[in-house]
């Protein structure tokens, strides 16, 4: 009877310790060791105990253990991650901290509101087990960082070299004469490119002048200088033309008349292209016509003397040029002349006055010609 009563009271004891080391487990008191992590869970806001089991049953299929915060000093050495539920209007604010205050936080989230409160639940409680997986890797991969290696022992300074024995310089070398060539005065820089060109042309044509229409051939030649690298090209030239002697008559004296002209004519080129450019112009200048009177039938004494006449003129012209060369261009120009003063010519016979000539006011002319530049840029390439 003794014995099973001591039997017994051994069992009992037995029972006793087994559920104090299963309690020494549960509250991580020293000695016992176990392989799960800890989760403390902070909930704020609206209670849902739904919630709650939902994040302890998914953190446990990764064997983490969902505990509320009021146990963290039974949990320290076992302690992974603290995590803050705040469940409010627009949403639940989810935040994840890593046990290892040095480490920056795992997650800060707000998860949104579902019609659905189940999905809602399930949200929260993946958001909580991703993060808690997160920082078990990182926490592996801080462990496997390795240390830093130990600082160097300080060394030792080298001694002072001995002192270097002085040396004996030797002398110095005589002064050598360098002799400096002076810059040669007479070598000229090289010129630079006029900003301006210089055209020399030449040309021939026709025009009428008056009387009975007919068509008088004439030539001539000029000089114009312009700017070719600004807007509209502008430029300025100086043209004489010379007219081939024509006469006028009528049935008893005839006009024998010779005619010179100088212009003075600024030019502007709205249009220019690769080979062809086109320019117009309006100037002034002078005519000097002669005319001297003969006839077959009457005495010369009771003809007039020759007489010289200078006009002042107006003019306009329109001209178009083509590059066939790189210096020089092909010209065709179209002339219209105004004369300011009125000219007639005629014969006095007592007192009956017949008409021989009388110049027109405006007096067209069609004259081509060749240029070619003597200094400057290119009509058409650039500079020389």
């Amino acid at each position: 009877m003794a014995y099973s009563s001591r039997r017994a009271v051994a069992f009992a004891l037995t029972l006793l310790a087994g559920q104090a080391i299963s309690l020494a487990a549960s509250a991580d008191l020293p000695g016992i060791a176990t392989s799960r992590r800890v989760v403390l869970v902070t909930y704020r806001g609206t209670a849902d105990e739904a919630l709650e089991r939902t994040v302890h049953e998914l953190l446990a299929r990764r064997d983490l253990e969902a505990i509320p915060a009021s146990q963290e000093a039974l949990v320290a050495r076992r302690l992974l991650v603290r995590v803050e539920i705040d469940r409010g209007a627009d949403g639940t604010h989810v935040v994840v901290h890593s046990a290892d205050e040095a480490a920056p936080t795992v997650l800060d989230r707000v998860v949104p509101h579902d019609a659905n409160p189940a999905i809602e639940r399930e949200r929260i409680a993946l958001a909580v087990r991703g993060a808690a997986e997160a920082e078990l890797v990182m926490e592996e991969e801080r462990r496997a960082q390795p240390a830093p290696p130990p600082e160097p022992a300080p060394v030792a300074p080298e001694p002072p070299p001995p002192p270097t024995p002085a040396l004996v310089q030797p002398p110095a070398p005589p002064p050598v004469a360098v002799v400096v060539t002076a810059p040669d005065r007479t070598t000229k820089p090289p010129a630079r490119p006029l900003p301006f060109a210089i055209d020399i042309a030449t040309f021939a044509g026709a025009g009428l002048v008056g009387g009975g229409g007919d068509v008088v051939a004439r030539v001539g030649g000029g000089v114009s200088v312009g700017l070719r690298n600004t807007f509209l090209r502008p430029s300025i030239a100086i043209d004489a033309l010379y007219a081939f002697p024509f006469d006028a008559e009528n049935s008893t004296v005839v006009a024998h008349a010779h005619l010179v002209s100088v212009r003075f004519l600024p030019t502007i080129e709205p249009l220019h292209f690769s080979r062809f450019a086109l320019s117009i112009g309006a100037g002034a200048g002078l005519d000097v016509l002669t005319v001297d009177p003969s006839s077959d039938t009457l005495p010369s004494n009771i003809l007039g003397d020759q007489t010289t006449r200078v006009d002042p003129i107006l003019c306009g012209a329109v001209t178009g040029r083509v590059g066939i060369a790189s210096d020089v261009v092909l010209t065709l120009t179209v002339v219209a002349d105004a004369d300011l003063a009125e000219r007639r010519y005629v014969f006095d016979d007592r007192g009956s006055r017949t008409e021989v000539w009388s110049p027109w006011n405006v007096r067209p002319m069609l004259l081509a010609g060749l240029a070619f530049t003597a200094a400057g840029p290119r009509p058409f390439g650039g500079a020389r």
